[in-house]
């Protein structure tokens, strides 16, 4: 009865082999290539005039001079990553 199962069981082990490897034959994934990311233009990045101190680089708050705004640091400008590259400046496309 022992040799049955083992026998068995080595059959069943074979026959997950063969599905686990396609039976010999591969799976063809199609190409894939990049290209420029059309939002961002290729940079990776993104900018913007800044929200807090609308583009000025300092914001009110102090008695005789105006602060460097925190947001900015004093640039007027904010920028970020890509969200369509993640900052990569490229994207894959499927052929």
């Amino acid at each position: 009865m022992r040799s049955i199962v083992l026998a068995a069981s080595l059959c069943l082990m074979a026959a997950a082999l063969i599905v686990a490897q396609g039976c010999g034959h591969e799976a063809k994934t199609p190409p894939t290539t990049s290209k420029v990311c059309q939002h961002c233009s290729g940079s990776g990045r993104l900018s913007g005039t800044c929200a807090v101190c609308n583009g000025s680089g300092q914001r009110v708050g102090g008695l005789t001079s105006p602060l460097k705004c925190e947001s900015c640091g004093g640039h007027g400008t904010v920028s970020m990553n890509c969200p369509d590259c993640a900052g990569t400046g490229r994207v894959i496309r499927k052929d």
